[in-house]
């Protein structure tokens, strides 16, 4: 999967300054029958945000906080998205990214019923988060 941005290189524009786009990963049902157990857990996740220069090797962004955002449409189940809002200095260099996410689950939701997710998870799974700042 790609993410395409635009560089910025304005001087007036603080280098901790927000940026647009922001980069947005929908939690996707796979048909798995604890589906519903992650989503509950990921409300009480910390997420963080890495992105690695291809070339070079080394990091533009280092676990810097993300944050889940509900999705807000006409389907009757809740969903949410994983999403990252970058920064000026981040995006200054163009360049060929990859990025993740690690979300690091907590101890904290009990349940006698079943068994909520632990530990950490790096996303996306399957597919490369590649990140093309123009």
């Amino acid at each position: 999967m790609f993410f395409y941005i635009s560089h910025i290189n304005d001087t007036s524009v603080p280098s901790d300054a927000p940026v647009l786009p922001v980069l947005r990963m929908m939690l996707i049902f796979d048909g798995r029958h604890d589906y519903m157990k992650f989503h509950e857990e990921i409300q009480n996740a910390d997420i963080f945000f890495s992105m690695i220069n291809v070339e070079t090797g080394t990091y533009q962004v280092a676990n810097s906080p993300a944050f889940i955002k509900r999705i807000d449409g006409e389907c009757c189940e809740e969903q949410y998205e994983i999403c990252y809002q970058f920064k000026k200095k981040e995006v200054s260099r163009p360049g060929t990214y990859k990025g993740y996410f690690v979300i690091k689950f907590g101890d904290d939701l009990k349940n006698d019923s079943y068994e909520y997710p632990k530990g950490t998870l790096q996303m996306p799974i399957r597919d490369d988060l590649n990140i093309i700042v123009k």
